[in-house]
């Protein structure tokens, strides 16, 4: 998969058919809720938030090592320990806002690492994560939550 391609060409297109009513066929969160979470961790890797990874680095380094060693879909109802059982209540006022809120904030990764080339930010499970690494790991993450709103088939 080009993860580049898919992440600003593919996406962008895919989540104009998410609509508020859109139901999940897994988990808890609503559409509007999981926009939202994406919008959190495209904060986290744009160096706007302190992120304090949840492991010690060899673990940080077995887990990167294993997601990044192939292309294989997220599972179903896949929840890390950082995140919480119970979705976030929603931050705006409404779905489409929470888009424009989501790509600001691609916007923003796109920005900080043109800025500040050759630097990394740090992903909880992974640790610190190189520009081309984020590119593959938002693409799959957010190809994951397409599927579980039926806008793409499982992978």
């Amino acid at each position: 998969m080009d993860f580049k391609h898919f992440l600003y060409e593919v996406f962008p297109i895919l989540l104009r058919g998410l609509k508020e009513e859109t139901p999940a066929l897994w988990g808890k969160m609503n559409a509007q809720q999981m926009i939202e979470h994406l919008y959190f961790v495209v904060s986290a890797s744009n160096g706007r938030l302190n992120i304090t990874p949840i492991a010690d680095e060899a673990k940080l380094a077995y887990r990167k090592m294993r997601f990044y060693e192939k292309d294989f879909p997220m599972p179903r109802n896949f929840r890390p320990d950082f995140v919480p059982e119970e979705p976030a209540p929603t931050q705006f006022s409404n779905i489409e806002d929470a888009k424009m809120q989501l790509f600001a904030q691609l916007q923003r990764f796109d920005d900080y690492f043109a800025e500040h080339p050759g630097m990394t930010t740090i992903h909880p499970q992974f640790g610190a994560l190189t520009y081309d690494e984020w590119v593959e790991n938002h693409a799959r993450h957010f190809r994951h939550h397409l599927t579980q709103f039926g806008l793409i088939e499982s992978v």
